[in-house]
């Protein structure tokens, strides 16, 4: 997003890519992709996709509530509003 923009359609690609990529995983339960999702509906929300992100935002907040328990950071960071979680993963040594 940041070296070709939010609406550079290889960016719209990706962003789509990866919202099919989580509805084909365990998406609600996963700990790894719940983050991912609340990205995914930030996105969604600067790109002018409102209700969509909205609703992915509300669904995922109770799903890691569900998950990872309502006092995880997590998922006190993504219920307090509209940041971007810290999906980083550190490749396991080869």
């Amino acid at each position: 997003i940041r070296l070709l923009g939010t609406t550079h359609p290889i960016t719209l690609a990706a962003q789509t890519n990866l919202a099919i990529d989580l509805r084909r995983l365990d998406h609600t339960t996963n700990p790894i992709t719940l983050p991912a999702q609340t990205n995914l509906a930030t996105d969604l929300r600067r790109l002018g996709h409102t209700t969509h992100a909205e609703q992915l935002h509300t669904t995922t907040v109770t799903h890691m509530g569900e998950t990872l328990g309502i006092n995880h950071p997590a998922t006190r960071n993504a219920a307090a509003g509209w940041i971007r979680a810290n999906c980083d993963i550190d490749p396991m040594p080869l």
